[in-house]
């Protein structure tokens, strides 16, 4: 862990001089085919790609403009929909036949 501590540090206090200096700072080509060379050796973007979490990422943001459209679908649906009780559901609520039914086989025992 050391050693990486040391690069960070070295990093970061390079940085911060450029970016103090920064008005000073002249840039030629031959840092510009430097700072492109250590862009080259960077992981390539296959080799991130064999890790799972990369590729369940993936699959996530592949899937994300399907659920989208499927909440949207099931919204309109649902707001499509008649909330109010059918006739007949309410006639058999309404309806004492089955209250009445229900005392005189109470009263019988």
């Amino acid at each position: 862990m050391e050693p990486k501590n040391k690069d960070w540090e070295k990093t970061r206090s390079i940085l911060s001089a450029v970016h103090r200096n920064r008005e000073e700072a002249v840039l030629g080509p031959q840092w510009q085919s430097r700072v492109m060379d250590a862009v080259r050796t960077l992981p390539r973007k296959e080799a991130m790609e064999d890790r799972p979490s990369v590729m369940l990422e993936r699959m996530v943001w592949r899937f994300a403009p399907a659920a989208c459209v499927l909440i949207a679908a099931m919204t309109l649906v649902l707001l499509s929909q008649d909330f109010t009780p059918q006739y007949g559901l309410v006639e058999a609520m309404m309806d004492d036949s089955m209250g009445n039914l229900l005392v005189q086989t109470i009263q019988m025992q």
